[in-house]
């Protein structure tokens, strides 16, 4: 990919070839070759500590709505059932079903009240 890249450049294939400390021949053989990018397969999906648990919570989440349930509390509940991960694994689930505060508080200010001494 790197000689593509230099050839795309306007290196000559000389050039190229001092530069990446390859024969000419080299460099000719893979500028004639198409540049192919590795194809990767998707990963499979690794079962979770939290697998068991995600109906649960998401009952629970739902339930308390438009309250939250603080993760340390989700967390006390799930090990009570036998869960013995982290509250990290846990946060980083219930993050995207938590609601967004209710827009900012808005203040106001009124005048002051006058003081009249008699």
């Amino acid at each position: 990919m790197e000689i593509h890249d230099l050839h795309r450049r306007g290196h000559g294939i000389k050039a190229i070839a001092i530069k990446l400390g390859l024969s000419k021949n080299t460099v000719r053989k893979y500028l004639n070759q198409p540049m192919e990018y590795p194809k990767y397969s998707q990963r499979p999906t690794r079962p979770c500590q939290l697998d068991p648990y995600k109906y649960y919570l998401l009952k629970r989440i739902e339930a308390a709505k438009p309250r939250w349930i603080p993760a340390v509390v989700l967390l006390r509940e799930i090990k009570g059932q036998g869960y013995d991960g982290g509250i990290t694994q846990l946060r980083s689930f219930i993050y995207p079903y938590k609601q967004p505060e209710i827009g900012p508080i808005v203040r106001f200010e009124t005048a002051p009240r006058s003081t009249n001494a008699s």
